[in-house]
């Protein structure tokens, strides 16, 4: 008995030792960090006025319920997160829904669906830059070419929001297509030859039996590029500038700017301390919806 009291305490011993590396990095890389921005958000830290920083407490929470600007790119981030996970959602299931088919021509096209998930964020911005400027022949040709005057689409807000939704749309759907598709092909073929034999039609199979098997995903899917949405800033940044005004910039650039054009550091991290309770809130609200269908 006390031998194998012994040897269980080893084992414990011998497992937490293997857990040494992975905590240290753990510590290192998230836990430090966090700490740090989070104890800034209750300073006035800039690097301009060293001997004055000092604690604050809620000072600069206090401070953003007057900001305007803080209020704007909280609504910059709500409609972009709206407009691009809803659209991503939609074509993705709608893409995926089209290349499990038995056609062969959809299973060779799969690779070609994942190329914008391939390519460089950075890299993505510039195209889709070059592509929105009316000087070059891109968006503004193409519209041209069914008779529509293309806007010049950086000088205007909504025209601008528009360009980047499209922009991360084009992106990030490949990705809520493959995970469609892995729920798709993992899906029971029971119910459907039932229903088949019951005489439902494809829209009845589909709101009755696929949808509901594939929530999980939904939910899942609705919750990463939700949370993603929030870390938007290569396409602010190459786009935009959160321009014209501050009409796209999210929360991040607007945290972004504070810290590091502004020098208001202790501002800046107070601003990402409200990003990452937001992240929070996202995802106990979708987790709560992922039981309901």
């Amino acid at each position: 008995m006390k031998r194998n009291a012994k040897l269980g305490r080893q084992s414990q011993v011998e497992y937490f030792k293997l857990l040494i590396p992975i905590l240290a990095l753990v510590l290192l890389l998230i836990i430090i960090p966090l700490s740090s921005v989070v104890g800034l958000a209750f300073t006035n830290f800039s690097f301009v006025t060293m001997k004055e920083n000092r604690f604050i407490g809620l000072a600069n929470f206090v401070k953003m319920a007057a900001d305007y600007r803080f209020w704007n790119s909280l609504r910059v981030a709500a409609v972009f997160g709206g407009a691009t996970v809803s659209l991503q959602i939609v074509l993705g299931l709608g893409i995926a829904l089209i290349l499990v088919t038995k056609f062969r021509i959809a299973r060779i096209s799969r690779t070609l669906f994942l190329l914008p998930l391939t390519t460089p964020p950075i890299v993505a911005s510039l195209m889709w830059k070059l592509f929105f400027t009316p000087t070059n022949p891109g968006m503004n040709y193409v519209l041209g070419l069914f008779g529509i005057k293309g806007p010049n689409w950086f000088d205007k807000p909504f025209s601008a929001m528009s360009a980047i939704v499209i922009a991360n749309v084009w992106q990030w759907t490949p990705f809520c297509m493959l995970l469609f598709v892995a729920a798709l092909e993992s899906m029971p073929e029971d119910p459907f030859e039932s229903a088949i034999v019951d005489g439902a039609n494809l829209w009845q199979r589909f709101w009755k039996i696929t949808f509901p098997l594939i929530w999980p995903t939904v939910t899942f899917v609705a919750t990463f590029r939700a949370i993603e949405s929030l870390k938007l800033f290569p396409l602010v940044y190459v786009m935009t500038g959160g321009g014209p005004g501050i009409s796209t910039e999210p929360i991040n650039y607007y945290a972004f700017s504070s810290a590091f054009e502004y020098n208001r550091i202790g501002y800046g991290s107070a601003l990402v301390v409200v990003m990452m309770i937001l992240v929070v809130l996202i995802v106990i609200v979708l987790k709560r919806r992922s039981y309901e269908v």
